[in-house]
Parts: C-alpha cells; sequence; structure tokens
C-alpha cells in the first residue's frame, strides 16, 4: 500500500480519469440515468464554485509565497490559514470534488455519482494524509490546533 501512496498521482488527473470513467458509466449505463430538473444550471453553479475554491486556494498559497504542489507537500515553507482556509483545510480538493460533482449532475447518471465518492476516499487516503502527515513534522503544534478548529473538508 506504501509503494502506492509513493506513486504520487497528481489529484487534477485523478479527477479527470474519474470524469472519464464517469462518462464511460453513463454512456455503458443509460438506464441508471435520471432526469434532473435544471441540471444544466446546476451544474454550472457547482463548477463555477469548485473553480473558485480552487483559484482561491491556490491563490492564497501564491500570496504566502508557499507550494502548490501537492507532489511535494515536504516543500511547504507556511501553514496557510488564511481566506478559504478558515474553512476548509483542503480547499483545493473539496473544490475538484465540486467540479466532478457537477460533471455527474450534468451527466444524470446514478452510476457515474459513485465516482465523485471514489474520489473524495481517494484523495483523503492517498493525498490528505500524506500531506498531513508532513505538515505535522513541518509545524507540529500550529498544525495541531489549526486542524482542531479548521475541518478537513468542509
Amino acid at each position: 500500500m506504501e509503494k502506492i501512496i509513493k506513486l504520487k498521482i497528481p489529484p487534477v488527473a485523478v479527477l479527470l480519469v474519474l470524469a472519464i470513467l464517469m462518462w464511460f458509466c453513463e454512456k455503458t449505463f443509460p438506464v441508471l440515468s435520471v432526469n434532473i430538473h435544471f441540471k444544466h444550471v446546476i451544474a454550472a453553479i457547482f463548477a463555477a464554485s469548485g473553480c473558485s475554491i480552487v483559484i482561491a486556494g491556490a491563490r492564497a498559497f501564491h500570496r504566502a509565497g508557499t507550494t502548490v504542489n501537492p507532489l511535494k507537500p515536504e516543500t511547504t515553507t507556511v501553514l496557510v490559514m488564511e481566506g478559504v482556509y478558515r474553512f476548509s483545510r483542503h480547499p483545493i480538493y473539496l473544490g475538484l470534488a465540486m467540479i466532478l460533482l457537477s460533471w455527474g449532475i450534468y451527466l444524470s447518471n446514478l452510476l457515474s455519482l459513485i465516482f465523485v465518492i471514489v474520489f473524495v476516499a481517494y484523495i483523503n487516503r492517498f493525498q490528505i494524509q500524506r500531506e498531513e502527515r508532513m505538515l505535522q513534522k513541518l509545524f507540529g503544534i500550529c498544525f495541531e490546533r489549526y486542524k482542531q478548529q479548521v475541518r478537513r473538508w468542509l
């Protein structure tokens, strides 16, 4: 299991693979499609919100002068707790999950929506746990306090 963690697959790549699988499920299992009224509007709202959260998270990192690269958490120089990081310890992943959810809403296939759960589980296990271990090493008690004040996702 530890070897899988060291593969360091970029979260955006995970999102893209799952988005393709969602599309494949929608095409393969049309019987699981549901009618969602105003799906275009709902999907657009989730996509825009997700993109805004991702951008706000990345901008907060840039303003603080620390890395945005999820593959190298050891290069983090500052514990960012401002802006969207007051509400979520991992707003960029939250935003990506919202974008994936918007795609699932747009596809309107029940099976494809399962991949949003897969994304959250994967990111929790193979990305966030690794990052939080590193943040604990780098920032100790400050990170502990931050974890107590701010939830992982929302």
